[in-house]
């Protein structure tokens, strides 16, 4: 009788040691999600998240999808800090004069800045990006 006892108290702490430290690591994971994504996950309705609906809460933290092009960024994609520096213009050399005196055509750019990172985008990163998506899409 005392030797159920004992290794019926033995196997409960052995299961117990087992569940807390897997508890841990899963909780060592999620604290590396920003509060906001946390959140977000905690009140979607789905058991199950794919890696596709994972990135889409993200983008939905940093990108208002009801504008386009660099209108659309409401956060810094890379710290997620709202400290978005609005639009500069960013010169770019088109066509350089093979004399090396400067450009024909020179061009200004919009561009965006977090102040936080120093992370930064241009329209034509943007153009880049969106052409890349349709090349993985098609």
């Amino acid at each position: 009788m005392l030797q159920s006892l004992l290794s019926f108290i033995l196997g409960a702490l052995i299961t117990w040691l087992i569940t807390h430290y897997y508890y841990k690591k899963s909780t060592d994971i999620l604290s590396k999600l920003p509060d906001e994504i946390i959140k977000k996950i905690e009140l979607d309705p789905r058991d199950k998240l794919s890696i596709k609906d994972l990135n889409d809460l993200i983008d939905f933290r940093t990108r208002d999808f009801t504008k386009q092009g660099l209108d659309s960024y409401i956060a810094c994609p890379k710290c997620g800090s709202k400290l978005i520096k609005e639009k500069d213009l960013l010169d770019v050399d088109v066509d350089s004069d093979p004399d090396g005196f400067g450009s024909y055509y020179p061009i200004f750019a919009d561009s965006l800045k977090c102040n936080n990172c120093g992370w930064s985008i241009n329209e034509f990163d943007l153009n880049r990006e969106h052409k890349d998506e349709n090349i993985y899409n098609s």
